[in-house]
């Protein structure tokens, strides 16, 4: 079965209104016989002279 990502977080806008998304994943891994990977998506922005948290629900694996 192959998975593809349906997340794509890119930079968007123009001038100052300009989004500037920097993203990287957090992966647990739990259980014991067959494990399970929790991705965590977090992103930081850079927008308006301000950096900024987005919150993205994590999803399993």
């Amino acid at each position: 079965m192959e998975t593809r990502s349906q997340l794509f977080i890119g930079r968007s806008g123009q001038g100052s209104n300009k989004h500037r998304p920097y993203s990287c994943l957090r992966i647990d891994v739990k259980g014991e016989g067959q494990p399970k990977f929790i991705v965590r998506p977090l992103v930081a922005e850079w927008y308006q002279r301000r950096w900024c948290d987005r919150e993205i629900e994590p999803f399993e694996i």
